[in-house]
């Protein structure tokens, strides 16, 4: 048995070497299998192969380049023709069409069926290269082909030559057309030339990557909280500075590298040329480092600027009122506020959740003065909520933040807010009915460590509610020092000077190393 395929996830060229990356399932172990690079010259490089996940295989393959190479692969013992080859967009080559070319550090990688020809950037190899993608694009769909590429061509050319302003441009994935959290707060106390795009679809090929894109090439500063996908084909210019407002505070769940679905040279391409990276406390840099393949000295513990809000007893008024001129109905009742985090369900995504509570049986055993609140995450986009009740709400108008303030006690699972919602001093509980079977690990002892108690059954969770006793048992001083040390009221004030010093020169080169 061979291997057939090779999914391709990630080529990079540096220092004269092509590196590929990417898995194969032929369902055989890693020392079994044999993978195998051949150029026009007869040279032949073996993968290193390793397990992966569900059952797959991760192989590299490191590669002197040459111009004009022709690399072909084989499986051994082989077969003609070799391996059929698929590429992760990640790759800049698309998998619809057979003859794709992307620009790698000086090289054209062009795909040309089972084959990779290397070519220096050069106009004339650019112009081949550009008939082969012409071809194949005019016999798929002859109509659409002129218009579609001439805005590739023009994006691209764009994106290599266009001098980047003097601005700072906030991108997130996280909202529509606003800025929300950490974002909001310091886009609006810098006084720099600035501007912002906020648009959640920013997947390969989508309008919005392209919008990003061509605001990330123009900028000398971008500025972002989430994964941004159109970093993973962009390598950003010389003075070019990039930071990331990561919108998690604490070190909860494991995420990037340690607790992501996605293949890992993948998720790094997303992170690698951050210059900072901003977080809740000193003690937790090198869980963000290691998550997101960076050096410990790109993460900075300024604190999270949203976080500024807690210790601002006019913001919280003001919130507190929002909530109940929105829904009076709260007034006067004490709130429960559930808040969730989201699950990967098996052919839906991250879109469903469905908690184990029974919300019927809920609603009968709340307390008279309760009012049972969900505020779901911003992913789960079906309702959660099964009937209508007088005393339980899906709330889907009124940030998570905002409902902390006029909440009395918080129920959660494994989601970050837990984090910000002990600056609050008030009482929490953690509903964790899939504790034993929650796909995702931690970076604290979570069950040792979180600031309340931990539910996980039904019934513990209809116990807590019947009894309607909330109220906080411990003290969540060291709590927050632990994870939330930088917070303290001045995070804003503190990332506002740093992206200043990005924009005057005066951050060093040495500390983005």
């Amino acid at each position: 048995m061979t291997a057939d395929s090779l999914d391709i996830k990630t080529l990079t060229i540096d220092g004269g070497r092509l590196v590929i990356r990417g898995t194969e399932r032929s369902g055989m172990a890693p020392e079994d299998i044999g993978i195998f690079a051949c150029d026009e010259t007869g040279s032949e490089t073996k993968a290193e192969t390793a397990p992966y996940r569900s059952g797959a295989v991760c192989f590299s393959l490191d590669i002197p380049v040459h111009d004009g190479q022709v690399i072909s692969f084989r499986a051994d013992p082989g077969e003609a023709g070799g391996p059929a080859l698929s590429f992760d967009r990640s790759t800049g080559l698309r998998n619809r069409i057979k003859h794709d070319y992307t620009v790698i550090n000086g090289y054209i990688v062009a795909r040309k069926g089972r084959k990779l020809v290397i070519l220096r950037d050069t106009p004339l190899n650019r112009a081949k290269a550009e008939a082969y993608v012409a071809y194949e694009m005019l016999r798929k769909d002859k109509a659409a082909w002129p218009g579609k590429r001439l805005r590739e061509l023009r994006l691209r050319r764009m994106i290599e030559s266009a001098p980047p302003e003097d601005r700072v441009a906030f991108i997130t994935p996280r909202s529509t057309d606003c800025l929300t959290g950490s974002m909001e707060k310091v886009y609006s106390a810098l006084d720099l030339p600035k501007t912002y795009l906020a648009v959640p679809d920013m997947g390969y090929d989508s309008a919005g990557a392209e919008k990003a894109l061509r605001l990330i090439a123009s900028s000398r500063i971008v500025v972002t909280d989430d994964y941004l996908t159109p970093l993973r084909l962009y390598d950003k210019k010389p003075g070019q500075r990039i930071v990331q407002l990561w919108h998690a505070t604490g070190a909860g769940k494991k995420f990037g590298r340690d607790g992501t679905n996605m293949f890992p040279e993948v998720d790094a391409l997303t992170h690698k040329d951050y210059d900072a990276v901003t977080v809740s406390a000193e003690g937790i840099r090198g869980f963000y480092a290691h998550a997101l393949s960076l050096p410990v000295s790109r993460i900075k513990a300024t604190g999270v600027a949203r976080t500024d809000d807690y210790f601002d007893p006019g913001y919280a008024e003001a919130a507190r009122r929002m909530v109940f001129e929105k829904h009076p109905e709260l007034e006067g009742r004490r709130l429960i506020m559930y808040a969730p985090t989201f699950r990967d369900v098996p052919g839906e995504g991250r879109r469903s959740f469905r908690p184990d509570i029974d919300f019927g049986e809920l609603s009968e055993a709340l307390p008279e003065d309760c009012v049972f609140v969900i505020c779901p995450h911003p992913v789960m986009t079906e309702r959660i909520l099964d009937g209508e009740y007088d005393n339980i709400l899906e709330l889907r108008d009124i940030s998570t933040k905002d409902m902390m303030f006029a909440s009395d006690v918080l129920v959660t699972d494994y989601s970050s807010v837990f984090f910000e919602y002990s600056l609050l001093d008030r009482p929490m509980a953690f509903y964790c009915y899939d504790f034993d079977t929650y796909e995702r690990d931690f970076y604290m002892d979570f069950e040792n460590e979180i600031p309340g108690p931990l539910m996980k059954t039904r019934e513990e969770f209809m116990d807590y509610i019947r009894r309607g006793e909330f109220i906080r048992t411990e003290s969540y001083a060291g709590f927050r020092d632990k994870y939330l040390g930088a917070c303290d009221g001045h995070s804003t004030e503190r990332t506002v000077k740093m992206i200043k010093e990005m924009f005057d020169g005066t951050f060093s080169d040495q500390e983005a190393k």
